[in-house]
């Protein structure tokens, strides 16, 4: 269904104007793992909004037409068994966690400066594929980024 909105367009004359939304620096106590990461219900609830917009003003931009959208947690829970996010949480985890557990790494990475919003809106916008595709191309990104940043870079039941 959402495969029409994401056709192959040339962006080669189109000038954006995006006011990049930088983060505020005053989060402390942020977790490090990313076991932790992506288990934390504080990120999650702030990670719902901060990617519903996102693929809100990716829409947006790509029909032209402003739009309000939210991400369903079954197209989020498959991005995160597509990426291997799954597999830093509890085995017995329903749906809406898994799906939470890529809402906490996407502003996460938002939140630590690790990629910021234009950098994420331009990536989904270039996408030739599926907004699933597009985003599950984006969070390995991030678990790449993440993992070099020293959190957990050894993997799940590392002693870092």
């Amino acid at each position: 269904m959402l495969k029409k909105y994401f056709k192959p367009r040339s962006y080669s004359n189109v000038e954006f104007q995006l006011v990049d939304m930088a983060p505020p620096s005053v989060y402390q106590g942020l977790p490090n793992r990313l076991s932790d990461i992506v288990q934390d219900k504080n990120l999650a609830k702030l990670g719902d909004s901060y990617l519903n917009f996102l693929y809100s003003c990716t829409l947006s931009h790509i029909t032209r037409t402003p739009t309000g959208k939210r991400v369903s947690d079954h197209l989020l829970a498959n991005v995160a068994r597509r990426t291997g996010l799954r597999q830093h949480l509890p085995h017995r985890s329903p749906r809406g966690k898994i799906a939470d557990s890529v809402e906490s790494l996407v502003v996460y990475a938002w939140l630590k400066d690790i990629m910021s919003f234009g950098t994420m809106f331009m990536h989904l916008i270039k996408a030739s594929q599926s907004f699933e595709e597009a985003l599950t191309d984006l969070v390995k990104g991030l678990l790449k980024k993440v993992g070099e940043g020293g959190n957990e870079a050894s993997g799940p039941g590392s002693d870092n």
